[in-house]
């Protein structure tokens, strides 16, 4: 995709997430949220619980900052979900009074790229080759046409499926080591994030 000049400029000043990005109390937003939805994985916080939660945080930094820092929760709660800023999502469950909060897909955009300029601890790339090669089998394979080619991958496969199960009988029991694990996890916990991200889209 091509970044012209005006389109940029647009995403600059119209975006919510490069609004978010901009804000005066950037760190006090992305990192309230991120805590609040992004690390515990949660869709839908009930406001008495995410006003708790915002107050305490709140309570921290003001013995940081000083007591007239940070107004009050409600204040930025509200403030968030105003038309002009949108990082978060206020609404009402059927038969119920107590609003209800989400994240904006914008806002999990902009908390995803803060992630993103964090150095990792563990780089795992083993498993994502993995399903980069399972994805190139899929589509090579689903788009093939002759049944006798298509029979003969199947069969390959079938071979090595009762290799391993005669190496299984024989006491031949191949584990993943601590590495592999830790990379399958970071997969993992990367996709099921992703998958919330999109599920707020839909």
């Amino acid at each position: 995709m091509e970044l012209k000049f005006d389109d940029v400029e647009a995403l600059r000043s119209k975006h919510p997430a490069w609004k978010l990005l901009r804000a005066e109390h950037a760190p006090l937003v992305i990192s309230f949220l991120s805590r609040a939805f992004v690390e515990p994985n949660e869709r839908v916080i009930p406001q008495s619980i995410l006003v708790e939660s915002l107050e305490d945080y709140l309570y921290t930094l003001r013995e940081r900052f000083g007591e007239n820092s940070y107004k009050d929760a409600m204040y930025y709660l509200n403030d968030w979900c105003s038309s002009d800023k949108a990082w978060l999502r206020k609404f009402y469950l059927r038969g119920s009074d107590e609003a209800q909060f989400d994240l904006t897909p914008s806002t999990e955009k902009a908390i995803s790229w803060i992630n993103a300029l964090s150095a990792r601890n563990f780089i795992g790339t083993e498993s994502r080759l993995l399903t980069l090669f399972d994805l190139l089998r899929q589509m090579a394979e689903g788009s093939e046409t002759d049944p006798a080619i298509r029979i003969a991958e199947l069969e390959k496969r079938r071979d090595e499926i009762n290799k391993e199960i005669s190496r299984i009988q024989d006491g031949d029991i191949s584990l993943l080591d601590e590495t592999k694990i830790r990379d399958r996890y970071q997969q993992f916990t990367a996709i099921a994030k992703e998958l919330l991200s999109d599920f707020r889209e839909v």
